[in-house]
């Protein structure tokens, strides 16, 4: 991977983060036509799209373009549908995809926690860890390794 593809990656992976934990008052209500583009056929296709690109870079307009709705719209039905929004459920599917990556591989084949972390978009071990420790009650450590 070039130096300019990583820092594009680490660019909207950052803002993705910023947007994520500081509040936006800039949302208002959703509009009509975001509530009847909200429909479960739309979320099926977004759902689809994070399942079959939760290991690259996915951002919530890609998902909304995959599902045929706007990105409003598409946040609408996952908090309707779903009571989360798109990047919480792909970051959910990923920690997902980790749990099974960490059961099935073989640490004396030089397998790491963080390289599987890696893997499926997390690119810090701590908040890696800490989210994994939330999800599943102990360390990524300790399911690799069986203990």
């Amino acid at each position: 991977m070039s130096s300019l593809s990583n820092v594009s990656v680490c660019t909207r992976c950052l803002a993705a983060s910023v947007l994520a934990t500081f509040p936006n008052s800039a949302l208002t209500e959703p509009t009509g036509s975001d509530r009847q583009d909200a429909h479960p056929a739309a979320l099926r296709r977004a759902l689809t799209h994070i399942d079959d690109h939760a290991d690259q870079p996915v951002t919530v307009a890609e998902i909304a373009d995959a599902a045929h709705v706007t990105v409003r719209a598409l946040q609408y039905a996952f908090r309707r549908h779903l009571d989360t929004t798109p990047l919480a459920h792909l970051r959910t599917v990923r920690l997902s995809h980790a749990h099974q990556a960490l059961l099935a591989a073989d640490p004396g084949e030089g397998v790491t926690v963080t390289g599987i972390a890696a893997r499926w978009g997390f690119h810090h071990p701590g908040r890696f860890a800490a989210l994994y420790r939330e999800c599943y009650g102990h360390s990524p450590h300790r399911t690799l390794h069986g203990s």
